[in-house]
């Protein structure tokens, strides 16, 4: 909310499904104004436990620093190394393995599957730091991680640190930041490295800032807290300051261009469909299969061209407006949709239509974010609905 008014737009990344830990809701409520969930990627991979692996977040974040003029705050958050990892042995031999957890076999697995997955994070951070690098923007990169990994293991194996502390670093593309060692809590990492940059703003951000020093500061940041989640909101005069955001899921426009009934089945082809995309036929969602089709012409960085046919089988059509929709876990995300009806088979048509809009987006729990055109939900054109 404070770098919006100093002309930022919020973005969260997170590959796997919107509803992990509810951020389909959360990220609204903390101010983003986009969430890109692994609904709305393409051309990622899996590792041996399903999770999704972190290399496909360069594209997104890059994607998200591209998608408009203004200046952005990216917060992405990497999946591949979630736990509970693996105890049983992998299915082929690991690139790293290690030595010396010969006598617990199980946790010698799990560790294994644990260090190589962090392995191939590392290889995505080094193409990520190779991307901003070339980045024609200032970028600032603070990278942490949340907790110790899920492993068998208590504050006397550790030979540095404690169970309580990970490692952070921040870096940028143009050397502006002089290099600062200290430790800090995890609550401090932002407001600290915006102060570097002179950027000050927001309550709490100004409080860490000013009042960090200060015999009485923990003290006072509780009652500021409390203030703001539970008390009168006095800060405020009584009123809450951060309402929910319309927040948009993606940051690529779903489109439709055209619709090709082939004698047996519907293929619809357009831009920014994904393998969660289904097809909205006669008010109902079917499944159907993603066919990526090459064409490098139509700019779309990250996909490279068409991102897929969509195909569903004629007997699945009663006629009335068709549409494409990308669906996530819990709704529908976004409707680009034709006026026509489908020709019935046999006739001369093939059912080339052009497509009329972008219908209209929702969030997960199916609250409207914009409103913008008009769906046919019959072929009369007197019976057309407003969505």
């Amino acid at each position: 909310y404070d770098l919006r008014n100093m002309g930022y737009t919020a973005h969260a990344i997170h590959n796997h499904i919107a509803t992990f830990y509810e951020r389909n809701q959360v990220y609204a409520m903390l101010g983003f104004d986009t969430f890109t969930s692994l609904e709305y990627m393409t051309n990622y991979t899996t590792n041996s436990l399903g999770w999704c692996r972190d290399k496909v977040l360069t594209g997104c974040i890059l994607d998200a620093l591209r998608s408009g003029e203004e200046r952005d705050l990216v917060f992405a958050v990497s999946v591949q190394g979630h736990g509970k990892y693996s105890s049983n042995p992998p299915q082929t031999p690991y690139p790293i393995t290690s030595t010396g957890l010969e006598d617990n076999p199980s946790l010698k697995n799990e560790f294994e599957y644990y260090i190589n997955q962090l392995h191939e994070t590392d290889e995505f951070l080094g193409e990520l730091l190779d991307a901003l690098r070339e980045y024609p923007e200032p970028v600032v990169l603070v990278i942490y991680g949340d907790h110790l990994p899920a492993l068998a293991f208590d504050a006397d194996d550790l030979r540095a640190g404690t169970m309580l502390a990970t490692e952070y670093v921040i870096w940028t593309n143009d050397d502006s930041l002089p290099k600062v060692d200290q430790d800090l809590h995890s609550y401090q990492l932002t407001a600290c490295t915006l102060e570097r940059y002179g950027i000050s703003g927001g309550v709490l951000p100004s409080y860490h800032q000013r009042c960090r020093s200060e015999a009485d500061y923990l003290s006072g940041l509780s009652v500021l807290e409390y203030d703001m989640l539970y008390g009168d909101k006095l800060l405020y005069e009584g009123q809450a300051p951060y309402p929910r955001v319309n927040m948009r899921m993606g940051v690529k426009d779903i489109a439709v261009e055209r619709a090709n009934f082939d004698g047996k089945r519907l293929v619809v082809k357009g831009d920014n469909f994904t393998r969660y995309s289904v097809i909205y036929a006669d008010g109902h969602a079917h499944a159907a299969d993603l066919h990526p089709c090459g064409r490098s012409n139509r700019g779309i960085s990250a996909i490279r061209g068409c991102d897929g046919a969509k195909h569903l089988q004629r007997r699945h059509l009663r006629g009335g407006a068709i549409a494409i929709a990308a669906r996530a876990q819990a709704g529908c995300i976004a409707k680009s949709a034709y006026e026509n009806p489908l020709p019935e088979p046999g006739g001369s048509e093939r059912g080339f239509f052009s497509p009329r809009t972008i219908a209209y987006r929702v969030l997960l729990n199916q609250s409207m974010v914009s409103c913008t055109m008009v769906l046919s939900t019959v072929s009369s054109p007197e019976n057309t609905q407003k969505v």
